[in-house]
């Protein structure tokens, strides 16, 4: 959990500065119109805009009236969502309501979609089976380009590609990324990750030289020494650089940001340590838009996003498997007071099966009793 209310509200004041930069919708739908036209035109195709409902909570997706009068089944099927490294991902098209369902949230937080992102629909099976190949524009790739005049890497084609789109924008980028101010520590502290555990390497700068020891541990963000920081902040810092064995400020853009936004980096990071399956998901979902500013402004926090996704679905996972014990648990509670009420029932009618045997019993003697009775009568003598 983070140390106390006011670190949640430092990170969401960031946030909200950095969303200060955010285009309209139609920056991002005219970037995957883009995309929409480098397809292949003989196999449909349309884009949507992800709002809220499409990504959270309720995880439902409508589609265009036409399009699935046109091109999708008159029943309900499954529909295929293949996404740009080839993996599919099975939902559930229900006709009468023109959208997707169940199958549809496992893709969105797979792949951490998020409000004011666009996703282009490509429709390139729909014969046996019905498949759309997908491919996401992300509204962060274009704000951070746009409102700081900087391209965001993440943008760049070898992580995002859009085919023949990707490839005509790739040289653009890497051009551009060249121009980011580089943080580079003092020639005496630069040091070797050699002997460092730690898990895969992300991206940032790696160290050179020898390994220095905390005390020379010197944080510089564009030619300014960052010495603000609370001791127990700076080596927590410290440890989760030596882990990624990078510096994960190297292309933070402001100075005067830099020791708030490492303190939460490292408030989240203990966050993300100490949670548990049944933290709520609102908690995850600050933490994550937290970083995801924190990525848009420089911060290499890749790492922990990452983990957070994993932490995020496996506890989505967790509250369907809850909720479906419930529901099992509600039914097996019906069921279980349906066969007592059935046991009740039977043993009544036990009863009364014991009752007429005894009652027939009784009739079967009285009427041989009437039949003895008239065979006398008829044989008496006139």
């Amino acid at each position: 959990m983070l140390d106390s209310k006011k670190s949640h509200k430092r990170g969401k004041e960031m946030v909200d500065n950095v969303s200060d930069h955010f285009e309209a919708e139609s920056q991002v739908m005219a970037r995957a119109a883009e995309v929409q036209d480098s397809l292949a035109p003989e196999f449909p195709s349309f884009r949507k805009f992800m709002t809220r409902s499409h990504v959270t909570n309720g995880f439902w997706l409508g589609l265009p009236s036409e399009f699935c009068k046109s091109h999708l089944p008159r029943l309900d099927a499954i529909v295929v969502l293949e996404d740009e490294s080839g993996e599919e991902y099975n939902t559930k098209y229900l006709v009468d309501k023109k959208g997707l369902s169940a199958g549809w949230k496992w893709f969105s937080i797979s792949h951490k979609l998020h409000e004011g992102d666009a996703v282009v629909f490509h429709l390139v099976s729909r014969l046996s089976l019905v498949k759309f190949k997908v491919y996401i524009v992300r509204a962060k790739d274009l704000e951070v380009a746009d409102a700081l005049s900087l391209p965001n890497s993440g943008s760049c084609a070898k992580e995002t590609g859009f085919g023949a789109y990707a490839e005509k924008n790739n040289e653009t980028c890497e051009k551009e990324e060249k121009k980011r101010p580089r943080l580079e520590l003092d020639d005496e502290s630069h040091p070797d990750w050699s002997n460092i555990h730690s898990s895969d390497t992300t991206e940032g700068s790696k160290f050179s030289g020898s390994v220095p020891g905390i005390e020379d541990f010197n944080i510089v963000v564009n030619g300014i020494t960052i010495d603000s920081l609370a001791t127990h902040v700076r080596t927590k810092y410290y440890d989760l650089c030596c882990n990624q064995k990078s510096i994960i400020h190297q292309d933070l853009l402001y100075s005067n940001m830099a020791a708030e936004i490492i303190s939460e980096t490292v408030n989240i990071a203990d966050a993300i340590r100490a949670s548990q399956i049944s933290t709520p998901p609102t908690d995850f979902a600050s933490w994550d838009k937290t970083l995801e500013a924190f990525g848009l402004l420089g911060m290499n926090v890749r790492f922990l996003s990452d983990r957070l996704s994993r932490l995020m679905i496996v506890s989505s996972e967790s509250t369907e498997v809850s909720k479906r014990y419930e529901e099992t648990s509600i039914e097996r509670d019906f069921v279980q007071r349906e066969m007592k009420s059935l046991e009740i029932k039977l043993l009544g009618m036990k009863q009364d099966r014991r009752r007429l045997d005894d009652e027939m019993e009784d009739l079967e003697d009285e009427a041989q009793k009437y039949e003895s009775l008239f065979k006398k009568e008829a044989s008496a003598p006139w």
